[in-house]
């Protein structure tokens, strides 16, 4: 039951992660003023009265009534998930209650449970801030960390077949990538992937998207009007919105021409990473190094295309989403390079009560925290 309510949560976030790029595609992140409600009422105001009542208590911020729902819709799927979250969390401590020691599971679900609340500051802070871009940079990054868990999570309550050391030892011998090695490049493709994204939300919430209309240029120059500092710097908060970007020109383009230098070190880093990965023989190792590989390629031509288009809503909302899979693909990449080394035989023996000699070829399940064993 606990793995089934993971993957609904799995897929409620990649939801929630959509609607949360759709309602900033939209300009909908003011679409309700205040939090938690819509303008004093817990669906956005419809009739007429409502509407009349909505607009004197918030003046300078009329109602658009599709802006109003499209936030909202963000906010009931985002609270659901959290829901969700706990529910799975409680679950899993209920299964643990008998053990001195808290599983690898649960302790993930904690942690989920704690970005949950974060999360909802965050949102809060939002809309309390009128988009001030810090917040709604961490607000987006908070998104993909709480997709990461889930994966994690997923991860743990199914653990794939574990490596045995002949398969490693055969590995090695035909020239793959030393364990240690793989392990440094798949954190260093997953560190970076997070990093351009998160230049990727920076740009969004600054309202860089059309800074460049033109590639592999920007304004037909190249770094004449770059200024990293500029990029980089962080708006004072002065109570004023922030919708539709207060940065001016020099800085719009600086952290475009930013987020596109980032993308080109992204590519040269994970690829690196994903040639490596592929020369190994483990068959999970290639199967997420092809998705992988096509989702950064995929990735790359979405941004592109996005720029010269001038930010078409599906391209700009499937940019979003390509971005999440492709940091999810690096974590299931990690967690494989991070299992890959067999458990060794007395552990195992330890493990399942069952001879060395009656090991090789079993995989081993996680169930709510359990180890359970089976023959392949």
């Amino acid at each position: 039951m606990t793995k089934q309510l993971t993957n609904l949560a799995l897929a409620l976030v990649f939801v929630v992660i959509g609607l949360g790029a759709l309602t900033r595609l939209l300009d909908a992140g003011l679409g309700c003023p205040d939090w938690p409600g819509c303008y004093g009422f817990l669906t956005p105001p419809n009739q007429p009265e409502h509407i009349e009542l909505a607009e004197e208590l918030y003046p300078n911020t009329p109602v658009v009534r599709h802006q109003a729902w499209m936030e909202m819709v963000h906010r009931y799927a985002a609270g659901t998930l959290g829901l969700l979250i706990f529910a799975i969390t409680l679950r899993l401590y209920r299964t643990n209650k008998k053990s001195s020691t808290l599983s690898q599971a649960t302790v993930i679900a904690t942690v989920l449970s704690m970005v949950v609340i974060v999360q909802a500051a965050f949102g809060m802070w939002t809309v309390t801030l009128k988009l001030w871009p810090p917040i709604v940079t961490l607000h987006l990054l908070g998104g993909l960390i709480t997709f990461g868990l889930l994966i994690v999570l997923r991860f743990l309550l199914q653990q794939p077949e574990i490596t045995d050391r002949n398969q490693i030892t055969k590995e090695r011998n035909h020239g793959s990538p030393s364990h240690q090695t793989l392990k440094r490049l798949a954190v260093s493709a997953l560190l970076v992937v997070f990093l351009q994204i998160t230049l990727g939300a920076w740009t969004s919430s600054n309202y860089a998207g059309l800074a460049c209309p033109d590639f592999p240029t920007c304004q037909n120059q190249w770094f004449e009007q770059v200024s990293i500092q500029k990029a980089l710097s962080i708006p004072s908060y002065d109570n004023l919105s922030f919708l539709h970007g207060r940065t001016d020109a020099q800085t719009r383009v600086s952290i475009q021409v930013l987020h596109r230098l980032g993308a080109v070190i992204t590519l040269i880093i994970v690829g690196v990473f994903l040639i490596q990965f592929l020369r190994s023989q483990h068959p999970y190792r290639k199967q997420i190094a092809l998705v992988t590989s096509t989702l950064l390629v995929l990735q790359i031509v979405l941004g592109i295309l996005t720029a010269v288009l001038l930010l078409p809503l599906t391209l700009a909302l499937l940019h979003n989403l390509v971005a999440a899979l492709l940091f999810g693909s690096l974590i299931t990449a990690n967690l494989l390079v991070a299992h890959s080394q067999t458990v060794p035989l007395v552990e195992r023996t330890e493990l399942t009560g069952i001879p060395e000699t009656h090991t090789v070829g079993m995989t081993k399940e996680i169930q709510d925290g359990n180890i359970i064993t089976h023959n392949s």
